[in-house]
């Protein structure tokens, strides 16, 4: 009689069935080294579940089912997986379904999805040889397009639909989602009592070795870091703990992983990985790398049901959710206090894991004064206002267009965002909580105007009450079109209200290119530029706030 043990392909796993939607799958070619699952996937929503292991066997045969032993002490699953034509395990997307985890349930009781990358105990190398992401671009000619119109793209019986046409006013809703990046590991490295003990660290496919030989802990870790800084291509590392024996490992500066990271001494491997989140508006991309920030979901009162059940399918109490209030929630105060309560709930958090953000959009060439008191009147009604995670206010101040203003000279705008707030904060009349400082640095808070855009060579440049904006000359029609930036650069240095090279990188820049020239780079280069100096100069101004 042969001896059943667990987790054997052809003796212990199989297919679950399903009620709902699914794919026609079946596992076959089932040995002790390995199996084939196969199926019919037509539909995004297409899934097949593989229990590796039932305790109890509820469908073997009694004469051939195993006992109901569920010690699983000391048991290490190594999966090589191939797969052809479904999602890719790896892949940092928002599953839609359970592909990106392992679920599993102790004693029958309960449900829990452990992530197959960034989970303490689950090593994920990736072989990417040969495979690229699949992209695509769609371009509308539209030339009648009403107010109200809408267009849904069709893709494998998943639709995306545009946002509705606003007319004078036009507007779209880009959401980014945390991606469970993991940033840092922390390998620890523990003496053994044994010369001959070979310690390692192994990142990707190198691995940095010691033996134990006379050294301690903390000798062993020193030595290991040492070889993982001379030499490993993805990560640099530094040495820590209360010994001196735990390595902390990080990607490098411009490495994104995703980097497999393990270790000889007893600690959960991990994969490291740092997604990219982008926003491209026109020629103009605005980036950030996740590392170890959360993605702050936002939503609002009005967002789609569909848009709810995504927050609420990646929220917690620990990475929380941020709900924008706009000018249009703060009609009524009993609506206000009924709709952030019902949200609240359907969550499934708390006022102590939520941040409010009170957005009111454009104040450009308004009253300072006014928005201030608008400010206090809002605040005035917000339920429970201390009992918030946090509480913002954010406003933008930098006009729609620069049609208006001089060329070839600076022209100083009033930073009408950050003197509101000031009035708010240090005036008599407090609100019962401060809020945070917000702001849409130097851009306008809706999208450009309709119609191709001009590149003008130009700089914003952020001083204490205003902005100081260059607007030059076409760049592309001009003879030293994209040079004049390089001009605009010497004229600022020269100027007074230059905070000088080490204020910021972006000052760094614009110091670089009146010195030395060079490239004076595009229009992407120059937002970068004012937009770093930006908030630079509004957390300088915050921090020495009286």
């Amino acid at each position: 009689m042969d001896q059943i043990y667990k987790l054997q392909p052809h003796r212990t796993m199989a297919l679950q069935g399903f009620d709902d939607y699914g794919a026609a799958a079946a596992l076959w070619g089932a040995s002790d080294t390995g199996f084939t699952v196969s199926g019919v996937f037509r539909d995004l929503a297409d899934f097949a579940v593989l229990v590796l292991f039932q305790k109890d066997d509820p469908f073997g045969h009694p004469l051939f089912s195993y006992l109901p032993d569920g010690d699983l002490t000391g048991l290490v699953l190594d999966f090589d997986v191939t797969w052809q034509g479904i999602q890719s395990w790896e892949s940092l997307k928002s599953a839609w379904t359970d592909w990106n985890t392992l679920d599993y349930s102790v004693n029958g009781v309960g449900h829990t999805d452990v992530k197959w990358i960034g989970t303490t105990g689950i090593t994920i190398t990736c072989n990417t040889t040969g495979r690229a992401g699949a992209s695509a671009t769609f371009t509308l000619n539209q030339t009648s397009a009403q107010a109200g119109d809408k267009v849904t793209l069709w893709y494998q019986n998943q639709s995306f639909i545009s946002p509705a046409i606003i007319p004078g006013n036009p507007t779209t809703d880009q959401a980014l989602w945390w991606q469970g990046s993991v940033a840092t590991t922390d390998q620890a490295l523990w003496w053994q009592g044994n010369a001959a003990y070979n310690h390692w660290v192994k990142i990707g496919s190198n691995t940095y070795s010691c033996l134990e030989g006379s050294l301690n802990s903390a000798g062993v870790a020193s030595n290991v870091a040492a070889q993982i800084n001379a030499s490993d291509p993805n990560c640099s590392c530094t040495t820590g703990g209360a010994y001196g024996n735990e390595i902390f490992i990080a990607l490098r500066s411009g490495e994104y992983g995703p980097v497999a990271v393990s270790s000889s001494d007893g600690s959960g491997g991990a994969t490291l990985s740092n997604y990219q989140h982008w926003v491209k508006i026109g020629s103009v991309t605005y980036s950030c790398y996740e590392g170890s920030l959360n993605s702050a979901q936002i939503t609002g009162t009005g967002r789609s049901p569909a848009y709810q059940r995504a927050v609420k399918k990646f929220a917690d109490a620990e990475r929380g959710v941020a709900i924008r209030l706009i000018a249009d929630d703060f009609e009524d105060e009993g609506d206000l206090a009924t709709a952030l309560d019902s949200l609240a709930k359907f969550i499934g958090l708390t006022p102590s894991s939520i941040d409010l953000i009170v957005d009111l959009g454009s104040v450009a060439d308004q009253n300072p004064a006014v928005i201030a008191q608008l400010h206090r009147a809002n605040l005035s009604i917000i339920p429970t206002i201390t009992a918030w995670r946090t509480l913002t206010v954010a406003t933008g101040a930098f006009p729609v267009s620069l049609a208006p203003l001089t060329r070839d000279a600076w022209n100083r705008l009033v930073r009408i965002d950050w003197q509101a707030w000031l009035k708010l904060v240090s005036g008599t009349k407090k609100p019962d909580r401060l809020p945070a400082y917000g702001d849409y640095a130097i851009a306008h808070p809706g999208l450009p105007p309709e119609g191709q855009a001009t590149i003008l060579a130009q700089l914003r440049y952020t001083i204490q009450n205003e902005f100081m904006i260059w607007k030059g000359k076409n760049a592309i029609k001009t003879p030293n079109g994209f040079g004049q930036f390089l001009s605009i650069c010497t004229d600022l240095v020269s100027r007074p209200e230059f905070r000088g090279a080490t204020f910021s990188d972006g000052d760094q820049e614009i110091q670089g290119k009146a010195t030395n020239g060079g490239s004076p780079g595009n229009a992407e280069t120059w937002r970068n530029i004012g937009t770093n100096h930006h908030i630079e100069t509004v957390l300088d101004q915050i921090a020495n706030l009286p």
